[in-house]
């Protein structure tokens, strides 16, 4: 009751100067004629209210509302009583509309779950038939094409022209390159985790240039680790709708220890749909395939995780924008 009495202070309404000290007891007066207007309208007001809530979760009004309205209960709230008992014992047992209500909430809350999917095949339908009210499509072309380079180490003038092979399909939207052995895996470069920008950013600009004689590309983003490159560029048109670049490496050498072997990662958005790109560099030979697919499961568990005892490996995140010319 004092939270009460100081809501209504700060909505202007000192009951105590109207009700005295004791407001309580002209709550529990029951006869009607002597309770001030106020009381009544609190009263009806607080009914309505459990009212609401009552029907959010058993589907009926409350059962004491009209016990809470009058202060007894009579021959008429006695029929309300059993009138909704009846009620929620049929919507609880033989509807399904309880069902479905109660599958909302679980959703609302976080809690809903896949062994309860009535609402979310119904929905699904629902939003599948309305879809194009509010989305559009547009077809996005991929070309991804990996090389291991065995540390070999180009000039500006190296020609991929012959190596970007689209088949007579007009150029792809986006082109994923990713190198392994762009370096050479030396113990020094191994054991240190050195990456080349030199020559990073020689391959960027060697790539580009033989993108232009397709169409006009812009680099998005690159991640290395070692000897492993990976880089993404895309179609000039596409780079405002790019957007949540994240990168990340997975290192699989000596027991998630070492970089010589493992994985660059990078995620991104276009528009609303999510891309990511794996470059790994794994054990050769064909009796190490079982080990391969053991790594492969490590790299897509540990991807943008935390890894090792205690340790948080970096994830960087990027807005990416690209400023033309």
């Amino acid at each position: 009751m004092v939270i009460f009495d100081a809501i209504m202070r700060q909505l202007g309404v000192d009951l105590q100067a109207t009700f005295g000290q004791d407001v309580l007891s002209q709550l529990d007066n029951d006869n009607p004629k002597q309770q001030h207007p106020f009381i009544i309208q609190f009263k009806n007001l607080w009914a309505d209210n459990g009212d609401m809530i009552s029907m959010h979760y058993a589907g009926t009004g409350s059962v004491i509302s009209t016990v809470t309205r009058t202060g007894k209960k009579d021959f008429f709230g006695m029929l309300d009583h059993a009138s909704k008992t009846i009620t929620r014992f049929y919507v609880g047992n033989l509807s399904n509309e309880d069902l479905v209500k109660q599958e909302c909430i679980d959703m609302l809350l976080g809690q809903h779950t896949e062994s309860v999917n009535v609402f979310g095949e119904t929905f699904e339908k629902a939003v599948k038939q309305r879809e194009r009210e509010f989305a559009s499509y547009e077809e996005i072309s991929l070309f991804v094409v990996s090389w291991n380079l065995g540390g070999f180490n180009p000039t500006n003038s190296f020609d991929m022209t012959h190596m970007f092979n689209f088949e007579d399909n007009p150029a792809p939207d986006v082109i994923v390159v990713a190198f392994q052995e762009y370096i050479e895996l030396s113990t020094k470069n191994i054991m240190s985790s050195a990456s080349d920008p030199q020559r990073i950013a020689l391959w960027k600009e060697i790539i580009i240039g033989n993108l232009k004689k397709f169409d006009n590309y812009i680099p998005v983003k690159e991640q290395t680790m070692v000897g492993l490159l990976l880089m993404v560029f895309a179609k000039e048109r596409l780079s405002p709708r790019i957007s949540r670049v994240n990168v990340d490496n997975v290192k699989t050498g000596l027991a998630g220890t070492v970089g010589n072997k493992g994985a660059s990662i990078i995620k991104l958005y276009i528009d609303d749909s999510s891309f990511c790109f794996i470059n790994c560099h794994l054990e050769a030979g064909t009796k190490n395939n079982n080990y391969r697919l053991v790594n492969l499961i490590d790299i897509h568990n540990r991807a943008f995780q935390t890894g090792g005892v205690g340790k948080k490996r970096v994830i960087q995140i990027i807005d990416f924008s690209y400023t033309l010319g």
